[in-house]
């Protein structure tokens, strides 16, 4: 009767190697760019490098599974990468944004719950475009809207928690200035639509602009 071989560095599937360097970096990612919204390395990581290590790990542990190696290596692939899925899908709630995600209070943004037509985030100084305290940046974005329903729309502004606050911003939605009283106002869509903001303040400072459907007809714009 053969024995079968000890377990050993040489016979750990390359699957699994990958998906065990993989989650303790994602968790890290994952707590610096909770602490630094603006970390271009975390950022890439959790957006592009840890998507090609899903794919990866997936390719070859069904490759692995071919070869019927050892099922425990395949469960050990999936219970390492299933941890950094939910890190992702935490990234992009707004408790992670608004830096509460360690609290058992209820997040109140004074959002409206009748459905989202835009949610974008607007930083002063983008990585890219490397800039000062005193700038005022302006970011523009396009969007597009395939069917308007009756009822649409309100924007709002979430400015950023304590340091990470803006000081000042202007938003002009399809070339006209966005008159807001408490952070909101009335808006009109149309098909293709363009939204620009104006930003000053720290440079990790941000503001979030949605829109969101009312359930009321909004009067002709002027």
């Amino acid at each position: 009767m053969a024995l079968e071989p000890r377990p050993g560095f040489r016979n750990i599937s390359t699957a699994l190697l990958i998906s065990a360097v993989g989650l303790p970096v994602s968790v890290i990612a994952f707590a610096v760019l909770y602490a630094n919204n603006d970390s271009v390395w975390a950022v890439v990581w959790l957006s592009a490098v840890l998507p090609a290590i899903w794919l990866g790990a997936g390719a070859l542990g069904i490759r692995d599974a071919v070869r019927r190696r050892s099922w425990q290596q395949m469960a050990g692939v999936v219970a390492l990468l299933a941890p950094t899925v939910l890190l992702v899908n935490t990234m992009g709630s707004p408790r992670f944004a608004f830096h509460q995600l360690f609290t058992f209070r209820p997040l109140d943004l004074h959002l409206p719950t009748n459905g989202l037509v835009l949610m974008e985030k607007f930083t002063v100084c983008a990585q890219a475009q490397p800039c000062k305290p005193q700038d005022v940046v302006t970011e523009t974005r396009a969007f597009s809207v395939k069917k308007i329903p009756d009822g649409c729309c309100s924007l709002a502004v979430l400015n950023g928690r304590g340091k990470d606050k803006v000081d000042a911003f202007r938003v002009v939605l399809n070339g006209k200035e966005v008159k807001l009283e408490s952070q909101k106002g009335a808006v009109n869509l149309n098909g293709e639509n363009e939204i620009s903001v104006q930003l000053s303040g720290a440079p990790d400072a941000y503001i979030y602009v949605v829109v969101s459907y009312t359930g009321k007809k909004n009067a002709p714009s002027a």
